[in-house]
Order: C-alpha cells, then structure tokens, then sequence
C-alpha cells in the first residue's frame, strides 16, 4: 500500500532568488513557423505570440537554474509551438554535488488557473494565487505524478512543460511545483512559476543534462499537443507496453482481513466455516471458483491467501503470501487445491503483499526492503512466486511497489518478468509510466474522474484497474446495480473493473481502448499500422475477437468494430457486430451516440433448452441494464458449495479460445491469451436454478454462513474502505456490507440508507 515518503519535498522559495554564477548564457532563438517568438533575456526567457504580440512567458527574477554548485550550460532552443530549454550540469569538483533545479518563471497567465493533475487520472483543478504568494501543486516523480510533465492553462493558452531525463540511469526522483512565486524588484508584476526539484547529486567529474520542452497550445489544439515532445523521447527509451492486455473485469476475494485480528484469530481469517488454519483451502478453492464462474469472471485476485500479521500490523500484506502457509500443517498441506480454480480455466492472481521486501527471519518477524544484487534475497522472492506458480498463478499483485529507488525497481519489475514470462504483474499503486511499459498498474475508484489520458498517450495497449465501489446506490437502486453502473463507467473510460461483490459479468463491462478514442492529431499509432487488438470472450462464453478502425473524427467517435462489445469513448455513432460463436451462436451490437443501445440474443452452448438475453441501455452519465436469463429445469446440484449454470459453464469451456483479428497490425501484442483446456467434469455442476436460501450462503463470502460483518472496518481493506466512503455512518455502512454480502437479487436500499 502507498506510503508517504519520509524524505524532505520542500522547495526554499528564498533559495529561487540566487542567481547561478556558472551560468552560461546560450544564444537567441525564434520559433518555427513565425507564431511564436522565444529569446534569452537577463536571467530568463521571454516568449511571445508573434501573431497577436501576447507575451506568455518573461523573466520574473528568478533563473533558469538554482541551488547547484555545478558548472551549467543553458541553451534555448527553437522549436515548433515553443521552445527546449536544455541545461547541462558539469561536475568539476571532487565530490558529489546537487543538481538543485529549474525554473520556468514569468508565466504570465492570469490569477486563476486551470491545471492537470496527474497523480491518478487526468483530473482538471483550478488554482487562484488571490494576488499572494501561494505555492499549489507538489508532484513527486516517479511516485504521486504519472509523468514528469505540468500542464496549465488560463482558457486561451495551454502551456504544458515535461523534463526530459533518463530515469534509471540518473536514479533519482524530481519535485514539480506549480507557484505563484515571491515577488521580485525585476519580476514585472504577480506571475506564475514552474520549477523541478532535481532530487539528486552529480558525481565528482561526470556531466549530465536535462531538457524541458515547453510547447503551447491555443484555440482548437488539444493539450496533449503540448507533450508530444515527451512521448517522443519516452518512447526512445521504453517503447511500447511489454504484456498483453486484457479487458476483462477482475473478481477480487479477501481470506482474511486484518479487521479479523484477534488473539484467537491472529491470522485474521474470519469465516468460521471457511477458515483455512481449521478446515485447509478446499472450502476457499471451492467458493473461488463457482462464484467466479457463476457470475461469468474470467480472472480473480485474491488477497491475503495465508492471513495478515498479528503483531507488525504495519508489515501487511505480508511478503509471504505463499509460503506463510507452511508453518500450519493443515494449510501446507492443502494448499495444493487453490489449483482447482486455474484448472477451471480462470486466469488467477495472487496479491503479493510489500511486494519490494522479503521476510528472511520468517512470519510475523518483520521485513527488510530486497537486495536485487544479494541472491540470498532474491532466492526468498522466487520461492514466493514459484509457489503461486505452482497453483496455477498467470497473474501476480505487487503491493507498495514505490518504495525502492526507481533504479532498482525497474531493474527488479524487469528481472520479475525475465523469470516468470508466463506470469502477468500489476503494480500498486498508480505508479509512473516507466512502471507501465511492464506491468499495468491499480487504482482505487475515489481517485478516478477521468480517463486517464496521458497514459493512453504514451503508452496504447496499456492496462489499468480500478477498484469499485464507491458509488452510493441511486434511486432506489440495489447495492450490485449500483456496482453495475460504476463498473460500466470506469469500463467506458477505458479502466478495467475490479470488484469484490457478486455482479454479473456484461459486455459493457470489458474495458474501452481510450487510445483510440483520442482525437487525430494526439492519437498513437502502433506499429505503423492500424489501431486493432483483440478482446477477452463475453460473460455468455461467446467466442469473439474486436478489430477497430478509426477515421478523421474527434474524441473516437465513429469507430467500427467487429467483434464483441466494446468501442472506444465516443461522441458520434459506434457499430459492432460479432460472429463465429461456438454452437452456431451469434451476438450483434450496435451502438447510437447519446444514448447508446445494444441488444444481443444467443443460444447458450451444450444447454439447448436454455437461453440468455441481454439488453442495455447506455446513457451518458451512466448504464441501465437488463439482465434476463432462462434456464432449463431446477435440478439440485450434488456438489457440496458449488453453484453453477449451463451459462457458467459455456464461459468456462473452450468457448475461452479467441478466434484471429486478421490483418491487425497489433493483434499478438494486446491480445490476452485464454486457457483452450475446458475444466474438469467435477468442476462443473448440472444446470440448475440456485435455491434462495442456497444462493445466500454462496455468495455471502464475508460473515459465516451468510452472516453479516458485525463491525465496520478501519484499516486496509480497499472494498471495506469504499463502503466506509460511501456510508460515513457505521450502522449505514454495515447495512451496505449486508446488501454487499447478498446475492444479485439483493434488496433495495431503504430510504434510511440512502
């Protein structure tokens, strides 16, 4: 889980005054085409819009470099829409030397501003200096900001500035503060100021150098415009996205929680019946695995496998996520079940608790931050993830992944993926780009508003969770339809939806491919060729496969698509349509802007008398649906915690197999391969309508026998903590645990809870 860093981010707006006595002052320069203007004058830069002579940037009295005793060279370069400022720092002493920083001063944008907040989205804030000296935004790369990138504006212009470095080699964090400066003899009146607190030293005879590119965007440019300097030079040094996405939701389950812990339960398992120490991992393996499959889940995590710490709390999620089983008899030795769930053809993954450290004293006896150059280390972090291997792991949890020095996390994620490449890592929590490029990455629904744009800039294909439930059910809505529309939502916006609640699995709740949802002039091509990748199957099991087009059309509208459900964000008319279903099934989907409807029909595999039909109703503030399923007779199943459906089954079965996106330029690298072995007899029931009072038990994970949680939770449990933002009150929020706990056809909310 995400810490703050205990190192000191204050930037010493006095320290700004002193004017660098090795800087050497680089030549004049004009932009190109003659919009702009750009030239060095005293201490920093002026830039002006030649076409209407608005001055955008001119000194303020502060320079371009502060706080190093380096030797630095500063040159101005010209540039299309702005300029590169490229300062190169020369250590000529004998020891080691801060870099200190560099500053964009002059900024001469009115008293409210309009900027991007990067540290999980894209989310727009306004800043207003209220004539006073006021610093605003204090983003730490790469550890609260996506990329090492500012963007603001005052309505007319966009300026954005990037700083270009290459993170791994030159190891070292950088501060951006947005400001609204101390004022100046020189400084031309209130201005604001953009600096980037090099976190660093350079060593004794070596140089180094940095480049911001500043670019600006006016009347219909998109913001992006503004750091495709950035892309370019991000993408020289990391390329594309290194795993293969996959749009699917994600089930999460939790064995223990550290809300559990007791001394009688100082694991903090706290389902009596299910309890791992007590009756081993069957009734867990069991409940994992028809749960999934009833609600048409292709993918689960699951958390705390082997329980939380009792007494360093502050070490959880233990590192020992496999490999804590071994010191209770009745876990080592039943372990071996939790494969039951891979083999059914799910795609499982382990939370890897403090995912950077290892436990050599052993459990609950503390942690120390991993050595990637010590094997003993390393041989301590195989062993957990040879374990989850072993069970059938392909997808693996890296919790607090930003505690180590961005250096040797990189070079650990990359050793990671060298070992297991069948194994799929997913980092906590909203980590930078270059974390991106190897693993996709986790958020939590509060911090979501907005697509994430800049990610879908820099890196297409890449894969992001977000984590659900923090949506007050609306209008009489029950828990899991409330579940539903904020799924959809976040599915729309391109995230994948990550639950922890029994919801049906639709196709709208695949996730949208937001890169091809940018507007021409910011869209990434991949490979040369087109915008095409392949999909996961449909919560019926329907086989499909998802090619999109994009034309000349803004914000993505207007796509095609053949394949299953999913065209990007869009303002125009989207169309899909599918076909090559097992048993001669079919799914159509068209789509209408604003509001967007999809209707579908097909035959259910091996179940002639059954049928499963689906309409939807996608607004643009949310998704209505319809769910309708017809089974054949009620039969009761003679698997002990089982619960299934000839509609689960077809989603289990070789219905998994993705048939070929031909002639996609991209399809191998986006496409999320699928197990084509169907599950063992004994893991499917027969078809059957689930009894009342069975369905209660079954899919009410959380209390013993379907009891509700009796205390509201405090620590970190991510589903526990959104129903504490949604329901302040305890007594609210353990009724919404409750409906949480029941079945789809849970109540509706009553009044008091709303």
């Amino acid at each position: 889980m995400r810490t703050e860093s205990t190192r000191t981010r204050q930037l010493a707006p006095a320290a700004l005054l002193a004017m660098s006595m090795l800087t050497a002052l680089g030549p004049v320069a004009h932009c190109h085409a003659d919009t702009y203007a750009v030239n060095r004058e005293n201490t920093g830069v002026r830039f002006v819009d030649s076409s209407n002579s608005r001055t955008i940037i001119s000194p303020n009295g502060f320079s371009l470099v502060s706080d190093t005793q380096a030797r630095t060279n500063i040159s101005v370069t010209n540039q299309p829409g702005g300029f590169d400022l490229v300062v190169t720092y020369t250590n000529v002493g004998s020891t080691p030397t801060p870099l200190g920083q560099i500053n964009i001063g002059g900024i001469r944008f009115g008293q409210s501003v309009q900027f991007r907040d990067f540290s999980h989205d894209c989310k727009i804030k306004t800043f207003d200096h209220g004539g006073q000296t006021r610093s605003f935004s204090q983003k730490e790369y790469p550890y609260d900001s996506y990329s090492p990138v500012t963007v603001m504006s005052d309505g007319e212009y966009t300026i954005g500035l990037s700083l270009n470095y290459p993170l791994a080699e030159y190891n070292h964090r950088i501060d951006m503060l947005v400001q609204s400066p101390v004022r100046t003899p020189n400084d031309n009146g209130r201005n604001w100021m953009v600096s980037f607190r090099l976190w660093g030293d350079i060593p004794a005879g070596q140089t180094r150098t940095y480049t911001v590119p500043v670019r600006v965007a006016k009347g219909n440019q998109h913001w992006l415009e503004t750091l495709k300097p950035y892309r370019e030079y991000f993408n020289s040094l990391y390329g594309s996205v290194q795993y293969n996405r996959d749009p699917n939701p994600v089930r999460g389950f939790h064995i223990s929680y550290l809300e559990f812990l007791s001394s009688t339960s100082q694991r903090g398992f706290y389902n009596s019946n299910m309890d791992p120490s007590v009756h081993g991992y069957g009734p867990w393996a069991n409940y994992i695995r028809t749960n999934a499959i009833a609600n048409g889940f292709e993918r689960v995590m699951i958390w705390a496998p082997t329980g939380v710490y009792y007494t360093r709390r502050d070490d959880n999620y233990p590192c020992l996520f496999m490999t804590g089983a071994d010191n209770i008899p009745i876990m080592r030795n039943s372990q071996h079940l939790l494969r039951s769930i891979a083999d059914a053809g799910i795609t499982v993954g382990y939370w890897w608790g403090f995912a950077q450290f290892v436990s050599p004293g052993g459990w609950d006896t503390g942690h120390t931050m991993i050595d990637v150059d010590n094997p003993a280390h390393l041989a301590l972090a195989w062993r957990e993830v040879d374990r989850a291997v072993s069970l059938g792991a392909t997808s693996i949890g890296l919790d607090a992944f930003l505690l180590m020095q961005p250096a040797p996390a990189l070079r650990y994620l990359r050793m990671l993926r060298e070992r297991y490449p069948t194994v799929k890592f997913t980092s906590e929590v909203s980590l930078a780009d270059v974390y991106h490029v190897y693993a996709p990455t986790f958020l939590f629904g509060n911090q979501v508003t907005t697509p994430h744009y800049l990610a879908d800039f820099l890196l297409p294909g890449q894969e992001t969770w977000v984590i659900t439930g923090y949506d007050e059910p609306q209008n009489g809505e029950t828990f899991t339809q409330s579940l539903n529309r904020e799924m959809a939502r976040y599915a729309d916006m391109g995230y994948v939806p990550l639950v922890n609640s029994n919801v049906p699995v639709t196709p709208v709740l695949l996730a949208a491919e937001g890169w091809n949802a940018l507007p021409d002039s910011v869209r990434p091509t991949v490979n040369g060729g087109t915008n095409a990748s392949t999909n996961g199957t449909l919560a019926s099991g329907l086989s499909n496969f998802l090619t999109r087009s994009n034309g000349n059309r803004p914000d993505g509208g207007g796509n095609s698509a053949s394949g299953s459900g999913r065209t990007s964000r869009s303002t125009t008319t989207d169309t899909a349509t599918a076909s090559g279903a097992p048993a001669g099934n079919s799914f159509a989907v068209t789509g209408l802007s604003a509001p967007n409807t999809a209707s579908s029909s097909a035959a259910v595999p091996n179940a002639s008398t059954s049928t499963f039909t689906q309409t939807q109703t996608n607004l643009a503030t949310g998704t209505e649906e319809a769910l309708k399923q017809r089974t054949g007779p009620s039969e009761q199943s003679t698997l002990s915690g089982e619960v299934t459906s000839d509609l689960a089954n077809a989603g289990a079965t070789g219905a998994r197999n993705n048939a070929p996106a031909g002639g996609a330029n991209r399809t191998a690298k986006f496409t999320s391969p699928r197990s084509t072995v169907p599950p063992p007899a004994s893991n499917r029931g027969p078809s059957r309508v689930i009894k009342q009072s069975t369905a209660q038990a079954e899919h009410a994970a959380p209390g013993a026998n379907g009891s509700p949680i009796p205390t509201i939770f405090t620590l970190r449990s991510p589903y526990i903590d959104a129903i504490k933002n949604v329901f302040p009150d305890s007594n609210i929020a353990n009724a919404a645990l409750r409906r949480a706990s029941s079945p789809a056809e849970s109540q509706t909310a009553a009044a008091s809870e709303k």
